[in-house]
């Protein structure tokens, strides 16, 4: 199980969001493993593109049954958070992340946050470089902006 805590606060309030989740990592497998039978079928054009034959990893985010209540926006700001790191994550490997419970005081909450405590944790978790998202403070709305289109990794 591990844990993250994302805070912003860049004006008199701020964000923080609280997430604990387990991480399975499992191999890849090739879709031949076990079976020779798949080979024996292969076109010369089939062999020509092999990496379209592999298994894709899998990535994914669950919610244990008392997270249900997440609305549709929410649940996806955690799959972004995966997004986010994506590229980094091990090629051969699949992932998926089980989310066991977040915590945060309404108040100091919007769910675009949920992204970069799901990104924070997996970075933490694979010790990968951090994703660097663009935020500002829009004070006509009295909330932040995160400019997820611009994410990027410092050097």
């Amino acid at each position: 199980m591990s844990t993250y805590r994302y805070q912003l606060i860049q004006k008199s309030w701020g964000i923080s969001i609280e997430i604990r989740a387990s991480i399975e990592v499992s191999a890849v497998r090739n879709p031949s493993n076990g079976d020779s039978r798949v080979w024996r079928f292969l076109s010369i054009d089939d062999l020509n593109d092999m990496p379209r034959l592999r298994s894709a990893p899998v990535r994914e985010v669950r919610l244990t049954e008392h997270l249900l209540y997440l609305s549709g926006e929410e649940q996806q700001y955690l799959q972004k958070g995966l997004e986010l790191v994506s590229d980094q994550l091990p090629p051969q490997q699949n992932i998926v992340v089980t989310v066991e419970d977040l915590n945060f005081n309404e108040t100091d909450y919007q769910p675009e946050g949920l992204a970069l405590a799901l990104a924070g944790l997996l970075q933490q978790h694979f010790h990968l470089r951090d994703v660097h998202v663009p935020v500002h403070y829009l004070p006509e709305q009295n909330r932040y902006y995160f400019d997820f289109e611009h994410a990027r990794f410092p050097v």
